[in-house]
């Protein structure tokens, strides 16, 4: 990227943490899909993110941290968690954890709170420069196609959304989900990260 381009993302990542800040919606790149990110502690804006892709109240949706010092200040991080995090994180893995009180019930269900740090730069500096986690859910309508390209995210948001970041086209294939909040840990969703990669850390040592 040339130094006039860097310029111009760095005046967008500014626009984008402004608006953030708003309490408007921002779609941003991640290492799989474009994500559509409110602040995760905006209860007004988290449901703006519900409302723009007609998802059901009832299904909560992920945050997007920068790092683990942010991931203890939602979740209660265990053994398991900090292996599964010093494997794969920052990348394509959503935690499923023991929330932390006084999170909203459009992020926890059952006490429990998905939790992942994105590793594309773009989703790392937004989050930091908001200073709080962002919502990590795919910047589409509810059960709509996978928004691999920022025209796809358009298509289907349209201007329900305040900002839109171009990051190119991305990987397209979502984080691999696993839940670590009992004995056992439980892969939820396998995708680039498999299975079995996730039961050889766990089980080590």
């Amino acid at each position: 990227m040339g130094s006039e381009n860097k310029q111009k993302m760095s005046l967008c990542i500014l626009s984008a943490v402004d608006t953030l800040k708003k309490g408007k919606l921002v779609v941003y790149p991640t290492e799989t899909l474009y994500g559509l990110g409110a602040v995760a502690f905006d209860e007004r804006a988290v449901k703006k993110v519900f409302e723009a892709k007609q998802r059901p109240l009832t299904e909560p949706i992920s945050i997007a941290v920068n790092g683990l010092e942010m991931v203890r200040k939602v979740a209660r991080v265990n053994m398991v968690a900090l292996k599964l995090y010093d494997a794969f994180l920052p990348g394509p893995l959503t935690l499923i954890l023991k929330a932390e009180k006084g999170l909203s019930n459009l992020l926890v269900k059952g006490g429990k709170l998905g939790v992942r740090v994105p590793s594309h730069p773009i989703a790392l500096k937004l989050i930091t420069g908001v200073g709080a986690p962002l919502t990590s859910t795919s910047a589409n309508l509810h059960g709509g196609q996978d928004p691999i390209s920022l025209d796809i995210a358009k298509m289907q948001l349209g201007n329900r959304v305040s900002l839109y970041i171009e990051g190119g086209v991305l990987g397209g294939l979502p984080s691999t989900v696993v839940e670590l909040t009992s004995d056992k840990p439980k892969v939820l969703r396998e995708s680039i990260i498999s299975k079995e990669d996730v039961l050889r850390v766990t089980n080590n040592g």
